[in-house]
C-alpha cells in the first residue's frame, strides 16, 4: 500500500537545497514547498497549511522555528543543522518536540526524514485521541492490524448473543476484551460475573458446584449471579472435564439443571484450545460452541507499532490515578519502550510506566524512570547510521558514526548513574580518568 501523501515546506537560503528537496520530495509523493526565509515561508503556510516543516537552525532560525510550533502546532519540525549548529539544534529540537538533520545531506535523506517526522507526529495525535477516548480499553489501543481485528470483532461480538472465545497471551487484556463486549451489549445494565477458572484446580469436585449450583440444596451458582448478564470464565481451559460438560449442556438448552437461565457466556484462554481438544482435556463440542466468536489478542512484541499509542494511554490514567504531572514520554525512552521483549505484554508495560511516574522528576518520563536501563545502549543501525552518511566517505561517515554513538552512550550511563561520573565509569567499565577524557571529547 502506498504511503499518503503530504505537503512539507523546506525554508532554507541556498537555492540548491530548496530545489534538490523539491525534486526528491516530488519524486517519493510527497508535496513540496519551498521558501527562501522564515517571513516567506510564514506567508505561505498562511495560506497552504504544510503537514512537516523543514527549517535551516544557523541564524534566527530556531527562533523562526519556535513561532512555527506555535502558530502551525500540527505541522512536523525537522531543524537542518551544520556541524556547528548541531548541538544547539539537539537542544531546541528537544524542546519544540522536533527532529534534527545534518547538513550537508543527501536530498533522499530529507524526504525520508520529513516522512519520519511526519509519522511520528501522526503517531503523537493518535496517542492524544486514545487518551481522550474512553470508548476504548488501553489494551485494545492501537494501529496494528491485529489489534484493530480484534476490536472490530469485539464491537460485532456485542451485537450478538452468541457465546465468545478469547485467545491471547497472559497480560494480553482478555479481561478487558471481555468488559467491552459486555459494556457495549444489550446486558450492559445487568452482571457481569468474571471467573478464574485456576480458583477450581485446587479442589475439582467443588468445581460444577460453584458454578452451576447445587439443586437438593438450592445453593445459586455463579452462572445464576450472571443470569441475564455476561458469565466470563478466563482460563476456561482450567475447568474440569465434567465442568466443560455442563457448561456446554448449558449453551446448547439455554438453561440450568431445575432453573431457566439466561446467560450470555465469554470464555478466554491463553493456550490453543484445539491441541487440548487432540489430547482430550477439552470438550470437543463446547470448543466449537464457544469459537462461534473468536477474538485473538496479539502478544505486545507482535505489534510494536502500538506501543507509543497504549503507553501514552497507560499514562494517561496513571496520571489521572496519582495526581502526578507527567505528561510527555522522550524519545530515548520510548526507543527503550519499544525494544522490550514484554513477556507479560501490557501488564509488564502498564507496571513499567507506574514505576517511572513514581520516579520521574519532571513531566517528561527519561530513561533513567524506567526499571530496565540496559547498561549499554541497544542502538538499531538505521539509528546510528543515518541515511544522510551515504553521501560521506568512509572515513568521514565512520567518524560521524562513532562520535553519534559516544555521545548517546555516555549521555545514558550518566542518566542511569543520576549524574555521577564515578558510578559512570563504573557501569562503562572504564577506569575514572579515561570516563573524564571520553566526557570531554563528547562534552557530556
Amino acid at each position: 500500500m502506498a504511503a499518503p501523501r503530504f505537503r512539507a515546506l523546506v525554508i532554507d537560503r541556498d537555492p540548491l537545497v530548496r530545489r534538490g528537496a523539491a525534486r526528491a520530495f516530488t519524486e517519493r509523493g510527497i508535496d513540496p514547498l519551498t521558501a527562501e526565509d522564515a517571513a516567506a515561508g510564514a506567508a505561505l503556510l498562511a495560506s497552504q497549511p504544510a503537514d512537516c516543516v523543514l527549517i535551516e537552525s544557523d541564524g534566527d532560525g530556531i527562533e523562526a522555528a519556535e513561532r512555527i510550533a506555535r502558530d502551525h502546532g500540527a505541522a512536523a519540525l525537522v531543524l537542518m543543522a551544520t556541524a556547528q549548529n548541531t548541538p544547539r539544534a539537539v537542544e531546541a529540537a528537544w524542546a519544540l518536540d522536533a527532529d534534527v538533520i545534518t547538513k550537508p545531506f543527501d536530498p533522499a535523506a530529507a524526504a525520508l526524514s520529513a516522512a519520519r517526522a511526519v509519522e511520528r507526529r501522526r503517531v503523537s495525535r493518535e496517542a492524544r485521541e486514545a487518551r481522550a477516548s474512553r470508548d476504548t480499553p488501553a489494551e485494545l489501543v492501537g494501529v496494528s492490524e491485529g489489534v484493530r481485528a480484534a476490536l472490530r470483532l469485539a464491537a460485532e461480538a456485542a451485537r450478538t448473543p452468541s457465546p465468545v472465545l478469547i485467545t491471547g497471551e497472559n497480560g494480553t487484556g482478555r479481561d478487558a476484551a471481555a468488559r467491552f463486549v459486555h459494556d457495549r451489549s444489550k446486558r450492559t445494565s445487568r452482571a457481569f460475573v468474571a471467573v478464574n477458572c485456576t480458583e477450581f484446580e485446587d479442589n475439582p469436585k467443588d468445581a460444577a458446584r460453584r458454578l452451576f449450583g447445587d439443586a437438593e440444596t438450592s445453593l445459586e451458582g455463579l452462572v445464576h449471579l450472571a443470569d441475564r448478564g455476561t458469565l466470563f470464565l478466563d482460563f476456561v481451559d482450567a475447568m474440569t472435564i465434567e465442568s466443560q460438560g455442563r457448561l456446554h449442556a448449558l449453551l446448547a438448552r439455554g438453561a440450568a439443571p431445575g432453573h431457566p437461565i439466561d446467560v450470555r457466556v465469554i470464555a478466554a484462554t491463553a493456550v490453543d484450545l484445539r491441541e487440548a481438544v487432540r489430547r482430550g482435556t477439552f470438550h470437543e463440542d463446547l470448543y466449537f460452541r464457544l469459537r462461534s466468536l473468536h477474538i485473538h489478542i496479539p502478544p505486545l512484541r507482535a505489534r510494536t507499532e502500538d506501543i507509543p499509542l497504549v503507553a501514552y494511554t497507560f499514562l494517561a490514567e496513571l496520571r489521572r490515578d496519582t495526581g502526578r504531572d507527567v505528561r510527555r514520554i522522550s524519545p530515548e525512552a520510548m526507543r527503550l519502550l519499544r525494544r522490550q521483549p514484554w513477556e507479560h505484554n501490557l501488564r509488564e508495560l502498564r507496571s513499567a510506566l507506574a514505576h517511572a511516574v513514581a520516579l520521574a522528576r519532571s513531566e517528561v518520563l527519561l530513561p533513567r524512570d524506567l526499571p530496565f536501563l540496559p547498561a549499554v545502549p541497544d542502538v538499531s543501525p538505521d539509528e546510528l547510521f543515518d541515511d544522510e552518511l551515504r553521501s560521506l566517505s568512509y572515513a568521514e561517515a565512520r567518524k560521524r558514526a562513532l562520535a553519534a554513538f559516544e555521545k548517546r552512550y555516555t549521555r545514558v550511563v550518566l542518566d542511569a548513574e543520576e549524574g555521577n561520573k564515578s558510578g559512570g565509569a563504573r557501569r562503562a567499565g572504564m577506569d575514572r580518568s579515561n570516563f573524564k577524557r571520553l566526557l570531554r571529547r563528547t562534552k557530556t
